[in-house]
Formats: C-alpha cells, structure tokens, sequence
C-alpha cells in the first residue's frame, strides 16, 4: 500500500499590519505599547497579515479548510491529473487502512472496465491524498488551528503545527492570541437544513443534501458562506469511511446576484450535470425558464464570448476526452453521446430544447466540427 505523506509550503507572506496601525494611530510607538501585544488582539488589523500555501493533506481535510471564510482555494483535479497508482493514493495518517485503500482498488478496477474518471471516482475515499494550494489571513489561520485542536489532537498534530510552523507562528504567539475557536460558525445547526432555495429580501439561504463530490467543488464559492456537515462528524476523523459519493448536508447564505452567476456558470456544457452532480441543483434553478431565457443565461449563449472557450477547444483537439459542445461545434449528435452517460438531465434537456426552436442548428460544416471529426479519425486509424 503506497501512501503519501501531508505537507505544508507557504508559498508567500504578505504582512501590513505595523503599517496599517501607525497609520491609524500616527502617535504610536514601541515605547509606549510592544506591537506584539497588538499582534494578539482579535482584531481586524490582524487579517493584514495574509499567507499563500501550497498544502497536501487528506480530501476531508482539504474540505474543512476550502470551508474557512475568507479563503481562496485552488486544487489539482482527478480530470487533469495524471492517474495512476503513484498519483493516487491514501494520505500517510490512513496507512495500514485497508478498507480506504479498497476505494482506491476499485476506482482503477471501474476504469479498466471502461468507466469515465467522474464515474469511477465516487470510489474515492476522503482518506485520499489531495494537493491544493490556498490563501487566508492570520485571523483565519488562528481560528482554524483553535476548531481541530478542540475536534482531534492528533490532526491538530499532523496539519496545524505544520501550518503556523510555516507562517512563522511560535506556539508561544499562538497561544497568546486571543482569536478564537469558530466552531460554532462552521457546524450545521439542524434548523438551517430548510431543503431547497429560500430567499429574503436579496438573499439566499439553500440547503442540499448533496454527494461529497459536488460539495467538494461547492466549498469554492468564495462570496457564499458555506457550512458543510464534515464539521459535525470530524471527532470521528479515522472511522468514517466516507467516499466522494456519500451524501453531505451543505447548507448556503449568498446574494441573489451571486447564486444567478454561480448557476449559469454551472450550466456550461463542460460542468457534469448528472443529477446527482449539478443536474439537480442548476435543475432546480432553470426549471421555470423558455428556451431563448435559458440561451441569455447559460455563459455561451446569446452571442456572448465563451468564457470557458479554451476547455471547450481541448476537447475539439480531443486533449480532452469530454465530448465537444454543441454551442461551440453546432453538432446535436454531441448530445446523443452525453445523454449515454447522464440520461436524466434537465440541463441537457434545456440544450435539446435550444435545437428543437432553432436556436442552435445543426451544421455538419462547423469548423470545430470538422477538426474534430478528422482528428478523431486519424486516432482511431
């Protein structure tokens, strides 16, 4: 059983926190008041100071920390990473865990069988090893190491010393900190599970009850608070047996604006839209819309440039083995192929809708089009 050891690289410091404060107070000095003694205060100035790391840990530790607000997160993906037996593999905590690593088995044993790296992957276990990279402030820091060292001495060990290690965080200035633990703002309170969408006013409170490979990609909404229920159950880190495809409460409190976005982004051709993925949740959202609506929404439609051009194009030049789009290459056949592998949809059948008025024609011509079908050709020549 190979597995892979966690680690912790900050990949940079940006710290204006002295300079913020003289700024603020021009007639301050070190002899009437130590910075440091500021630098422990729960205060706002204290969210100047921001690090960058580039992190390898288990899945379910990735997902606690894309959870932290504020926090951008970056992290490699099973469709663009290589596969293989040495790419993956369980984070070294779970070592000797022969049930995890049974996961692991399965998914090549799925995709000797032909299946795709989406279907195969919700073998995964969350015991995996993940490499991301990530950026939040020392407010943020602080609280996240205060929420594991309560929930699980031995991850506090694994992850969070290594982190204020790198961020240059005695366990001296750690503890005289006077940030708190933020458990509270993270763990699901079972009122908020409300299923579905609920506005006030231009707000949105949603809860689904989602497979843990769509929350995964659903804690990168970076405007959303976002609480996920990994929070609740961490105590129980070693003995959960979680996969990408248990189901995971999410609950979301975001702006009206910013779901819409978030939705027609989602509504793309390249995303999944099976669904148990974002079939169901872009379903809910795009139910009640006409086909010239939904033409206006989804982001290549209605003339607009295609923000997502360049993964559409790989898949012309068959870099990528998703099927092309049908915006892109005018080809209704597209369709016929994606229906295979997600038959209930109702995204596709807005895109089947866009063909039925006439809004997309089939166009045999298509330049894309005619790319891919001789590059396709030549490769299984």
């Amino acid at each position: 059983m190979k597995v892979l050891e966690p680690y912790v690289k900050c990949l940079g410091k940006m710290d204006h926190r002295r300079e913020a404060w003289k700024t603020s107070r021009p007639l301050f000095t070190e002899e009437t008041m130590e910075f440091n003694k500021i630098e422990q205060m729960d205060l706002s100035l204290n969210s100047m100071c921001v690090y960058t790391f580039e992190m390898r840990s288990s899945v379910f530790m990735r997902d606690l920390i894309f959870s932290i607000r504020p926090m951008e997160g970056w992290a490699l993906s099973t469709r663009s990473m290589p596969i293989n037996r040495d790419t993956i593999c369980l984070s070294s905590e779970f070592d000797g865990f022969q049930n995890e690593q049974d996961g692991i088995d399965q998914m090549f044993r799925l995709m000797d069988q032909g299946a795709s790296r989406d279907q195969a992957r919700d073998c995964l276990p969350l015991s995996v090893s993940s490499t991301y990279t990530f950026t939040l402030d020392q407010r943020a820091l602080i609280s996240f190491c205060r929420n594991i060292e309560e929930l699980h001495c031995s991850l506090f060990g694994i992850y969070c010393i290594p982190m204020l290690q790198e961020a240059g965080v005695t366990q001296e200035q750690y503890h005289a900190s006077t940030v708190r633990s933020s458990l509270e703002y993270y763990r699901l309170d079972e009122n908020e599970l409300i299923d579905g969408i609920n506005k006030t006013g231009n707000m949105i409170h949603g809860h689904y009850c989602m497979k843990m490979a769509l929350a995964s990609q659903f804690l990168r909404q970076h405007y959303s608070k976002i609480k996920i229920r990994l929070w609740n159950i961490t105590y129980d880190y070693f003995n959960l047996g979680l996969t990408q495809s248990s189901p995971m409460d999410v609950v979301f409190y975001t702006d009206v604006n910013s779901y819409h976005r978030l939705m027609a982004m989602r509504s793309h051709w390249v995303l999944d839209h099976s669904l148990d993925m974002w079939g169901d949740i872009v379903g809910d959202y795009i139910k009640d819309m006409t086909p010239l609506e939904f033409w206006a929404f989804t982001p290549a439609g209605g003339g607009k440039k295609d923000p997502y051009w360049a993964d559409c194009y790989n898949r012309v030049l068959l870099e990528d083995p998703g099927v092309p789009c049908p915006i892109m290459t005018e080809w209704r056949g597209a369709l016929d192929i994606r229906r295979k592998e997600t038959p209930d949809s109702p995204v596709l059948d807005m895109y089947e809708q866009l063909f039925d008025e006439g809004i997309i024609k089939d166009n045999p011509d298509n330049e894309h089009r005619v790319k891919y079908f001789s590059l396709l050709e030549k490769a299984n020549a």
